[in-house]
C-alpha cells in the first residue's frame, strides 16, 4: 500500500515521528557542509534535499530487502559526497580520522576510516571530474527519509582544514655557506679577543718592565763597573804584540781595565754603530757591568784641531738617533753616555756656541732614556772659570734631562782639584753631578799643563773608586794607550801607541 503525498498538514515527518516496527531512533545525518552556489557540491546538496519523497511500505509492515536496499543507497551517496567534497576542496589537510557523533559511533560501531592524502586532488587538475562510485547524472535522486535512515551507518563529512604554512628552508649551498661565514665570524672575534688580551699582556709586560727599571735606575756611584770591551784598541793590541815583550804586557793590563768605549762615525759609522752599542751591552751582561761610551761625532769636531772630524748636520742626527736606539734596547743595563767631550769648552773659541747647543740638544733628545745617564762636557780645572763653564752647560737647555757634566776627560789634572771644580760648577749651575776622568793623572799634570802626550803620566785610580754629593764617581774614559795627535812623538789621535802605554803602566807591569 503505498503513503498518500504530504499535503502540508502539521502531521509530523515520517523522519521524526516513531516507527513502531522499528523502536530505536533513527539518527539524522549531520548537515553537509556548506558550499557557494556554483560548487558542483552544493548542486549535489540541492538535489538531495529536493527530490520528492519515495513510497514507502506502510509502517506497520517494512520490507527488510527495500530497508537494506534503501540504506546502501544513502551509504553510496553519502560517500560519493564526502570523497567529492575532499576531491575538489584544495586547501584540505590529510585527514586522520571523520568527525562523527558519538553516540552514534558507539552504537554502530563503525570504523573509522582517514582519507589517504593523495585523494586530495585540486580544482584545477579536474574541474568537473565526478567522484568515483556517483551515479549517473540522469538518475534519480534518493529520498531524504532514505538518507537519513542509512546515516546511522554512514561514515560522517571529514572535517575540513588547512594545511600549516611550511617554514621555508633556504637552499643547502646557502645554508652551508652562511654556517660557514658565521663560523667565521665567530672564530675571527676569538682571535680578536685573544689578539687584544694578548697585546694587552704584552702593553702590561713592557710597562711593568719599564716601571721596574725606572724604579730600580741608579746613576753611577763609588763602586761602579763599567763594561771592559774586547773591541778596544788595547785589546787587539795585545793580541798582536809579540808574547813576551813590554809592548804585549802593557796592552793586556789596560784591556783588562774597565775603560769607556769611543764611538766615532769613522770607526762606527751610520749603520753599524748600532750593532757596536748592542755588542757592548752584550758584553756588559755578561761581565755584570754598566755600559759606558763616549759619543764624539759633531760636525767640525774639535774646531780642526788633532781630533778634527766628525759628521755633516744630517748624518750627525742620524748617527745619534741609532745611537739612542740601541741604548734604548739595553733597557735591563745602566748605561754612561760622556757626550762630545771639548764641545762646549772649546766653543768659545771655535765661535760655534749656537751651533753646538742645537747640536747637543738633538742628541740628548734621542740620546736620553731609562736608566741612561748623560754627562755633557766640563772642561776641566786648568782650562776655564767655573762660573763661564757653568753657563755654557745652561745654554744648552737640557739640565732637565742630563745627568750632569764630565770633568778632566783626556786630561791629566789632580783628582782632587778635579772634585774642588765640580762642586764649584754645579754650584753656579744650581743643580747637577759630575763623572771625573782619571784614567791618566796618577802623575798629575806636568808643569806647563800640557795636554798632548805629556811625557812621565802614569794611569790613575781605577773607575768606581771615589765619589761624593756631588761627583757621582770616577772612570776612566780616556783609553789609556792612545794617542792625543802628533806631538811629543805620538801618531795621529786616536791611534794605538805602544811607547806611550808602556809608559803609563809604569811599575804595574813588567
Amino acid at each position: 500500500m503505498s503513503t498518500p503525498p504530504h499535503d502540508g498538514s502539521d502531521a509530523p515527518d515520517p523522519v521524526d515521528a516513531p516507527d513502531a516496527a522499528h523502536p530505536t531512533p533513527i539518527v539524522r545525518a549531520p548537515k553537509p557542509p556548506r558550499h557557494p552556489a556554483s560548487h558542483p557540491a552544493r548542486r549535489l546538496q540541492e538535489a538531495a534535499g529536493s527530490a520528492p519523497a519515495a513510497e514507502s511500505a506502510p509502517a506497520d509492515a517494512p520490507s527488510a530487502s527495500a530497508d537494506a536496499a534503501t540504506n546502501e543507497d544513502a551509504r553510496r551517496i553519502v560517500a560519493n559526497r564526502d570523497a567529492y567534497v575532499l576531491r575538489v576542496d584544495t586547501a584540505a589537510v590529510p585527514v586522520t580520522g571523520p568527525a562523527v557523533d558519538d553516540s552514534a559511533s558507539i552504537r554502530s560501531g563503525d570504523a573509522v576510516e582517514s582519507a589517504p592524502e593523495h585523494a586530495l586532488v585540486s580544482d584545477a587538475a579536474a574541474p568537473d571530474a565526478p567522484a568515483p562510485n556517483a551515479p549517473a547524472p540522469n538518475a534519480a535522486a534518493p529520498d531524504a527519509a532514505s538518507v537519513n535512515a542509512s546515516a546511522s551507518h554512514a561514515p560522517a563529512a571529514a572535517p575540513r582544514g588547512r594545511r600549516a604554512p611550511r617554514r621555508t628552508r633556504a637552499p643547502r649551498a646557502l645554508r652551508t655557506r652562511r654556517q660557514k661565514w658565521i663560523r667565521g665570524l665567530i672564530i675571527a672575534a676569538i682571535a680578536l679577543v685573544v689578539v687584544v688580551v694578548l697585546s694587552g699582556l704584552a702593553i702590561a709586560g713592557i710597562a711593568v718592565n719599564t716601571l721596574v727599571n725606572t724604579v730600580s735606575a741608579q746613576p753611577p756611584r763609588v763602586g761602579t763597573t763599567i763594561v771592559a770591551p774586547d773591541e778596544s784598541k788595547a785589546a787587539k793590541a795585545a793580541a798582536a804584540e809579540t808574547p813576551g815583550s813590554a809592548e804585549q804586557a802593557a796592552a793586556a793590563y789596560l784591556a783588562a781595565q774597565p775603560t769607556a768605549y769611543w764611538l766615532t762615525p769613522e770607526q762606527d759609522p751610520i749603520g753599524e754603530v748600532y750593532d757596536r752599542v748592542a755588542h757592548l751591552a752584550t758584553e756588559a751582561r755578561a761581565q755584570k757591568a754598566s755600559l759606558a761610551v763616549v759619543v764624539y761625532g759633531l760636525p767640525g769636531r774639535d774646531c780642526g784641531n788633532h781630533s778634527a772630524g766628525g759628521l755633516d748636520e744630517a748624518d750627525y742626527v742620524t748617527w745619534t738617533t741609532q745611537i739612542g736606539q740601541a741604548l734604548a734596547a739595553a733597557s735591563d743595563l745602566r748605561k754612561i753616555v760622556i757626550l762630545e767631550p771639548d764641545s762646549l769648552a772649546l766653543a768659545p773659541q771655535c765661535g760655534n756656541l749656537s751651533d753646538r747647543d742645537t747640536q747637543l740638544r738633538g742628541a740628548v733628545d734621542v740620546i736620553a732614556g731609562t736608566n741612561t745617564w748623560i754627562y755633557l762636557d766640563g772642561g776641566h780645572s786648568s782650562w776655564l772659570p767655573a762660573a763661564q763653564m757653568a753657563d755654557l752647560i745652561k745654554s744648552v737647555g737640557v739640565l732637565d734631562k742630563v745627568r750632569g757634566f764630565a770633568t778632566n776627560v783626556s786630561n791629566f789634572n789632580t783628582t782632587q782639584n778635579e772634585f774642588s771644580y765640580a762642586h764649584a760648577v754645579a754650584a753656579a749651575l744650581g743643580t747637577g753631578h759630575a763623572i771625573v776622568d782619571t784614567s791618566r793623572n796618577g802623575a798629575g799634570p806636568t808643569s806647563d799643563n800640557q795636554w798632548c802626550n805629556p811625557a812621565g803620566r802614569l794611569v790613575g785610580d781605577k773607575g768606581g773608586t771615589y765619589g761624593d754629593d756631588v761627583v757621582d764617581t770616577n772612570l776612566w774614559i780616556k783609553p789609556p794607550g792612545e794617542s792625543d795627535g802628533t806631538c811629543n812623538g805620538g801618531p795621529d789621535a786616536g791611534v794605538w801607541w805602544p811607547a806611550g802605554a808602556v809608559a803609563l803602566t809604569q811599575g804595574l807591569v813588567k
